[in-house]
């Protein structure tokens, strides 16, 4: 997923201090939703005439945003963003960062084969430590240490754990369910989200699992045509591979 990024002082940049007050907030909301567009489509801050008129791009506003320098006419009826590669990120960025999240679950996939007999033993081997001698009351944990684990406690509900790590088994899981949401992105809100939450709601018995409803959540509020390419038939356009 590609973001278009918006400085926290637009309002107050001289370009838009420039346009008329009458049509400045129309004016903002088309640069907006037509940046959005752009880098969702990965097209560099070009976007042609057709995607503009379709977005309700008037010729007034274009025009407008022109003349004070957040546009620069394409020699057609589109436009480009003005120094679009200084401040978002570019299409091959995108893609790259792409590339490596998708080698980065393969490898992860690799290593999950190796280490699952491992973790087995390992879990296995503290289970059979754990497990209290004959006449020995069992212990209880302390409920003033934090979880520093993915895995289930079903003995009470915790906070989420301190870091948050994706597995293997997490990554083979997203894998198997052929899921496109930016795993990255996604476990970062995940995990912003309930380290703010305070009360019964920010404690769960099985946080893998509770992980994976928000990947299958987030994955719903995709469209439907998310895997579709959007250039495919309009090679002609010019910036489309």
């Amino acid at each position: 997923m590609a973001w278009f990024k918006v400085d926290d002082n637009l309002l107050s940049h001289p370009k838009v201090l420039m346009m008329p007050r009458g049509i400045r907030m129309q004016c903002l909301g088309l640069w907006i939703l037509v940046g959005s567009w752009s880098s969702s489509h990965l097209t560099d801050g070009h976007v042609p005439g057709f995607v503009l008129e379709d977005l309700g791009g008037i010729p007034e506003l274009r025009d407008e945003l022109i003349r004070v320098g957040l546009w620069v006419s394409d020699g057609a009826e589109g436009i480009v963003f003005h120094d679009w590669c200084d401040y978002q990120p570019t299409r091959e960025e995108v893609l790259a960062k792409r590339e490596n999240v998708s080698k980065a679950r393969s490898d992860a996939g690799k290593v999950g084969g190796i280490k699952s007999g491992e973790a087995r033993a390992k879990q296995t081997r503290s289970k059979t430590e754990a497990k209290p001698k004959q006449n020995e009351a069992p212990t209880r944990p302390d409920p003033t240490r934090p979880s520093t684990s993915n895995e289930v406690d079903k003995g009470r509900a915790t906070r989420i754990p301190t870091p948050f790590s994706i597995t293997a088994t997490m990554v083979d899981w997203f894998t198997s369910k052929d899921l496109t949401v930016d795993i990255e992105l996604e476990t970062e809100k995940f995990e912003n989200y309930y380290q703010a939450l305070n009360g019964s709601k920010a404690l769960k018995k099985d946080w893998a699992a509770t992980w994976r409803n928000w990947m299958l959540q987030a994955q719903s509020y995709l469209p439907a045509n998310a895997k579709t390419d959007p250039w495919a038939g309009k090679e002609h356009l010019g910036f489309a591979e």
